[in-house]
Order: structure tokens, then C-alpha cells, then sequence
């Protein structure tokens, strides 16, 4: 039987009614729920910045115009009062400039940025990694957060480190024509791991063939292959070594090597690891021997003209050792009657004040002998000039590992490299290349102290 009007009201009103209690309950238990989340969410954020506040975390929050609306307290040590505070109230205009375009890059990402900066600070130039990203505040004010890394120790060494391997460059190039390094694998295969760029000058080759394992190893001459494959047998089995060799560079031309060895020997593994060498490009000395070979010079003859040049002078023999080289009478009759031969020493010094070797060589031996003489000066002069700047870069070495390995150790950097037996390794191989530090590295450290 169909309800009254008024019977439908009736029964409408009450579910109306028994429905308000379930929603009323079902909003008191959401609110309860939400609490406990609310006051966890609370208490995560104090967390985190009692954790950022009391750590060396240098972190910072800005506002879109790059105010300093927050900075933890490690930050704050390095710009003190910093909070409200803009990067150009700090830095210079290129700083401030690098900055808020970082900054911007950061803010319009969605994502974590990271960036290498520089920054001017009371101590002096600050480095620094930064990451950093958008937030949005409890307000829903946009930030930008940053947590900042001081990295200014590891690149000040890293620096200090590429000056001394560029002195190192600068020492390999001015002691001899060329210098490298050769790794040794497990299996005995040697992997050019550097040279310097001299090498490249005088094989041709460019740096990435040289380092190419391939490359440098098609140089030598075939007639010289054997010769070079002992060189290095030699190394690998721990003896320094120097031999002289052909190689044919990528022009063609046939130039000749004189290269030392130092192979580096490892206790734990038992093997060479690594071969440092040092070498000479000697093809003009060759030229020049081939050339007096060519002209056999007879000390006999050479004894006579010798007589011949005295006795135009007016001088006895004493005299004449006095006046060229301090040479007793007994040696100049030596070098006349053809007994013992000229020595160099004796022809420089007639050179020296003026007067042709055509008068003790004649003119048919003196093209050759003047190339010579003129070589042997120039090297020598070469040589010294080497030597004095050698000492003045062993010296600055010297006194700069102690402050590297002080930095290596703060930063708690463990180094493969002893700085001393490196020093030492680099005296020795300039002692095999001809050249001997006058000033030994005991009486540097002493004079340093």
C-alpha cells in the first residue's frame, strides 16, 4: 500500500539523523589518525635541523629574490651574518653573476643540481661542490635549498700536484730530448702511460699514437729489434739499463737513441710495475763519427804538424804546454813524436785563441773536426746550463713535499707516491742521463732547517 507524503518525510528524517553520528565519527577518527602523522612529520623536522644545526653540514635556503632566509651554523662560520643578505652583499659581481645563474638553472629544475663554485671568504678563495634544489615552505613560499661541500683543500693539492708534474715536464724536457713512463702489466706487456711531447717531435708520431701500445712499439730499426727487446728484458727483470738504438720515424728518417732505463719494483707482487726512462736523440753524433771515421786521421802525422805549428810560434815545448793547457814538456813531446794521441783538450785550446786546426789537422780533416768541436761546446754549454737549473728545481722540490704530504694527510688522502724516494728516483735517472746535482739533497734539508 503506497506511503503518505507525510510517512515518507517522516522516515527521511529519520536516516538523516542516524546518518549524521557515522560521519561525525568518521571525521573525530580522521582527525585522530591525522594527529599522530602530523606531530611525526613535526618532530622529523626538528630532527633534521637539530641534525643540520649541530654537524659541520654548511646548508643554506633562499628566497626567490636570493635573500638568505636560513643558513645552518657550520655555514654561518664562514659568512657571519649572513640571513637576509643577497650573494652581491658578499661577493664580487663575477661571483654574484656565476651564482644566481646557477641559482635560477636550480630553481627552474625539478630536480638536484650540482655545481663546482668559487667564492671569495675570509681566508681567501673558497671552492666549493654544491648541490642544490627547490622547495616549497610549510607557508608555500618557493626556497631554493643548497647543501655546500668545502672542497678548497682537495683542489689547492690538486693544484700543487699538476705544478709539480708540470716542473716535472719542465725537468724531463731540459735534462734530456725526451722522458716517459711505461706501465707493466701481470703479463709482462708495457703500456706507454706518458712522455713528453719532445717524443712526439722526434718520432713523428702523434700523443695518441704514441700512447697507443702498438704505436711506439713499430719504431725501432729492424736491424736494432733484437737490440730493444733486450733493452727491455733487462728492465723488466729490475736493472737499470742504457743502450743505444735506431728507430725509423714516421717520416722515414733513421734517427739514433741513446735512452736509460729505472724500473720501479714492487715487494708485494714481485715484479716490475713501472719503467721510468729518459733518452737522447744522438743522430748529428753519429753523423759526426761516421764522418771521422771517414777521415782516418794518422797520430803520427797530427804529431808533426803539432811540431810543425811550436816551432812557427818561437815556443819550446815547455812553453808551449803552459800557454795551451798547462801540459808538461814530457807530453808535448808524446803528442809530437806520435807516442800518445792529441788530446781534445789540446785542440780546443789552440781553437780557442784564434788559431785554425787546419794547423795541427790539415786542411783535409778540419770540416768535420770543426763540426765536432763546435757540437762538443755547444752540449757542453747545454749541459751546465741544464745542470744549474736541474739543482734549482730539486731544490724547490725538496722543500715542497714536506708541505705536500702534510696537506695529503689532513685531507686523510692515502698517496702511492713517496715524495723523497721520487726525488731520489729523479737524481738517478739524471746521474744516467750525464748530469750530477752538485748540491746534495742532506745538505738542502739541512740549510732548509
Amino acid at each position: 500500500m503506497p506511503m503518505s507524503k507525510k510517512t515518507q518525510t517522516r522516515k527521511s528524517s529519520s536516516s538523516s539523523v542516524a546518518k549524521a553520528p557515522r560521519e561525525r565519527a568518521h571525521s573525530v577518527a580522521s582527525a585522530v589518525e591525522k594527529k599522530p602523522v602530523e606531530a611525526e612529520f613535526a618532530h622529523s623536522g626538528d630532527f633534521f635541523r637539530s641534525f643540520v644545526e649541530n654537524s659541520q653540514v654548511c646548508a643554506c635556503l633562499k628566497d626567490e629574490a636570493g635573500r638568505y632566509v636560513y643558513a645552518s651554523k657550520a655555514f654561518g662560520r664562514y659568512f657571519p651574518q649572513l640571513i637576509g643578505k643577497t650573494d652581491a652583499d658578499l661577493f664580487s659581481a663575477a661571483t654574484t653573476r656565476e651564482l644566481r645563474d646557477h641559482d635560477l638553472a636550480a630553481f627552474m629544475g625539478s630536480g638536484i643540481a650540482r655545481f663546482d663554485e668559487t667564492t671569495e671568504g675570509v681566508g681567501g678563495v673558497l671552492h666549493w661542490t654544491s648541490l642544490k634544489f627547490p622547495v616549497v615552505s610549510a607557508s608555500g613560499q618557493k626556497l631554493l635549498a643548497a647543501i655546500c661541500l668545502d672542497v678548497t683543500k682537495q683542489k689547492n693539492l690538486e693544484e700543487q700536484l699538476r705544478e709539480g708534474e708540470e716542473r716535472y715536464r719542465t725537468l724531463a724536457e731540459i735534462t734530456s730530448d725526451y722522458a716517459f713512463t711505461l706501465k707493466v702489466e701481470p703479463d709482462r706487456k708495457l703500456t706507454m702511460e706518458w712522455s713528453t711531447p719532445s717524443f712526439s717531435r722526434i718520432s713523428g708520431l702523434t700523443q695518441e699514437e704514441v700512447v697507443d701500445r702498438e704505436g711506439w712499439k713499430r719504431l725501432p730499426h729492424p736491424d736494432d729489434l733484437a737490440t730493444v727487446q733486450q733493452h727491455h728484458e733487462v728492465a723488466l727483470s729490475g736493472q737499470e739499463q742504457t743502450c743505444e738504438f735506431r728507430i725509423i720515424a714516421k717520416s722515414g728518417e733513421v734517427r739514433w737513441l741513446r735512452e736509460s732505463v729505472r724500473p720501479v719494483w714492487d715487494r708485494e707482487q714481485g715484479r716490475v710495475i713501472r719503467i721510468y726512462g729518459a733518452g737522447h736523440d744522438i743522430t748529428e753524433r753519429k753523423r759526426m763519427e761516421e764522418q771521422l771515421r771517414e777521415r782516418v786521421i794518422q797520430p803520427k802525422e797530427l804529431g808533426m804538424n803539432l811540431r810543425r805549428f811550436r816551432q812557427q810560434l818561437g815556443l819550446t815545448q815547455s812553453v808551449f804546454g803552459q800557454t795551451f793547457g798547462n801540459y808538461s814538456q814530457r807530453q808535448i813531446t808524446s803528442y809530437e813524436t806520435g807516442e800518445i794521441e792529441i788530446p781534445m783538450g789540446l785542440l780546443l785550446s789552440i781553437r780557442k785563441k784564434g788559431y785554425p786546426l787546419e794547423v795541427v789537422l790539415g786542411e783535409s780533416q778540419t770540416d768535420a773536426l770543426d763540426k765536432v768541436v763546435g757540437y762538443l761546446s755547444s752540449s757542453w754549454r747545454i749541459h751546465e746550463t741544464a745542470k744549474r737549473l736541474t739543482e734549482s728545481v730539486l731544490r724547490l722540490l725538496d722543500r715542497e713535499s714536506a708541505t705536500v704530504s702534510s696537506i695529503m694527510s689532513n685531507l686523510g688522502v692515502s698517496s702511492e707516491v713517496d715524495t723523497n724516494r721520487e726525488t731520489f728516483t729523479l737524481r738517478d735517472m739524471l746521474r744516467r742521463a750525464g748530469i750530477e746535482p752538485s748540491l746534495p739533497l742532506e745538505a738542502e734539508e739541512e740549510r732548509a732547517k
